[in-house]
Order: C-alpha cells, then structure tokens, then sequence
C-alpha cells in the first residue's frame, strides 16, 4: 500500500522544464484537501510499519510461516525494503504535508529521489525472484532441492548490490538535478539533461518493465498450478502458500506497474498542472 500514493500521484503529470517548486502554481491551497491527504499518507505509513513489523517477527522469532525456507527469506528482505520505503519516503511527505513546505534540509533533499528509485526497483526484483523461485520449486522439486534460506540470502544481496547501478546511472547524468516538487509534496529528479529522453525509458524497460513482466509470468503459471491443487482436493498446505506468494505478487504487481508504464512514456506525455486531482 506503500506504493500505491506515490504512484499515483506521479502518473497525473509528466516532468518537463517547468518550476514545480513554485507553491502557489503547483501546491495544495486548500486546508482541508492538505489534511485529507495527511490522515491517508499516515494511514498508510501506519499499516506499512505494522504490517512489515509483524512479518519480520512472526518469521524469525515465531516461525509462523509454513512455507519453503528460501521463500520466507525473501519475504523478509521484501518487508524490509517496504520498511525503509515507509521511513525514507511516507514519513518525510507526512511531515513535509503537515509544514506545507520542505522542512527536512537541502542533504536529504538531494539523496531521497536516490532512495526512492533505488528502493521501489529493489523491490520489485524481490518480488520477481520470489514468484520464480516458487515457480522452480513447483516445477522442478528435484532440481531445487538444494535451495536453502542461506542461498535466498546471498541471491537477495546480489539484488541489494546490482540495482545500485540505478541511482548511479543518476548520479553520472546530474547529480544535482534535484527539486522539491509541490505536486508530490517529496523531492524529485528533475530529468533535465537531454540524455534522459533516451535514457529513461531504456533504465525503465531494465528496471521495471521486463521484471514486471516476469512476475506477471511467473504469477499466471503460479494461478494455473494452484487451480490444479484446488481441484484435486489435497495438499492443503501447498496450496496455501502458492496463494500467498500469488496475493503478495499481485499487490505488488497493482502498485508498481502504472508506474513502470509511466517511466517508460513519461517523457513523451503533455504537462499537467498538478499531480493531485481537482474538482
């Protein structure tokens, strides 16, 4: 649920060489509207921090999840980056909603666009390689026999390193191209530099597009194996756990995809005036 407010709010405008740090153009002038917005946004840092706290705990201190060992490992690396896009990204628009300004500095303002991006790929190829990791175990038991919770580990660190080339291709473009922006009320890239026109939809189709299709993929095969479960009327517990790596993939999938859509079209779309809806 995390991702699904930023997301939104991103596809309602594109990026184009306008000042979206000028309040009265680009803010919420209404009171009311600002506030509605507040109690949604700590609504949703709220649920984040409970629900990924419980998860954490509920695995590794109370092994409650009966499912394959290299499934819940990745599951906890997953909550763990919803964490810490809760705490990088939900509570500095909180605060900044609240202020109706940016209060938090000009350091952090420069590095969360960094965070953000770095965080929302990272999950996403979390949540692809957990819908293929229970795909393989489905498809092939024999050949996956030997996967193993330490395994997950070390295949979720390769993802935590690899992405990092993201926010790098960033910093290597302009690493000062950042602005508050006062539709989205965060800081963001301001896409400046012509190089982005060709470069930001190839670093979507990387990044978001192709593992987006993936757990599409993986989740539909995952659907087709659980309707043969269910009707065979057994394996209650297999079936449950397709059911939650299916849920979870699903959600996912809902959040991130228009965004992803949104990345690779982005530079083609006309402006719009505010990211958030007007009567």
């Amino acid at each position: 649920v995390i991702l699904i407010y930023p997301i939104y709010i991103q596809v309602k405008g594109a990026m184009k060489s306008h000042d979206f740090s000028n309040k009265t153009e680009f803010g919420i002038q209404k009171e009311a509207e600002r506030y509605t917005w507040v109690g949604y946004m700590l609504f949703v840092l709220i649920s984040s921090l409970i629900g990924d706290t419980t998860i954490l705990v509920a695995s590794i201190r109370y092994k409650a999840f009966k499912l394959h060992s290299c499934i819940v490992a990745i599951i906890r690396h997953i909550a763990v980056c919803d964490l810490m896009v809760s705490l990088s990204g939900a509570l500095p628009r909180v605060i900044t909603l609240i202020a109706d300004s940016w209060v938090l500095g000009e350091w952090f303002c420069y590095i969360q666009p960094y965070i953000k991006y770095y965080l929302n790929v990272v999950g996403m190829y979390l949540i692809c390689s957990m819908t293929t990791c229970k795909l393989a175990i489905l498809r092939a038991p024999l050949r996956t026999r030997g996967l193993e919770s330490r395994k997950a580990h070390i295949g979720c660190a390769v993802i935590w390193i690899s992405v990092l080339s993201l926010p790098a291709a960033f910093f290597l473009v302009d690493k000062s191209d950042q602005i508050y922006d006062y539709r989205a009320y965060n800081c963001e890239f301001g896409y400046s530099s012509v190089i982005w026109k060709w470069l930001r939809p190839l670093l979507s189709t990387v990044f978001m597009v192709i593992p987006n299709f993936l757990v599409i993929a993986a989740t539909v095969n995952l659907l087709i194996i659980a309707k043969k479960v269910a009707s065979q009327g057994r394996h209650t517990i297999k079936w449950q756990g397709i059911i939650t790596i299916i849920l979870i993939a699903v959600i996912y999938c809902l959040s991130l995809l228009p965004y992803a859509i949104y990345s690779f079209v982005g530079p083609r779309l006309a402006d719009k005036k505010s990211f958030f809806p007007r009567p």
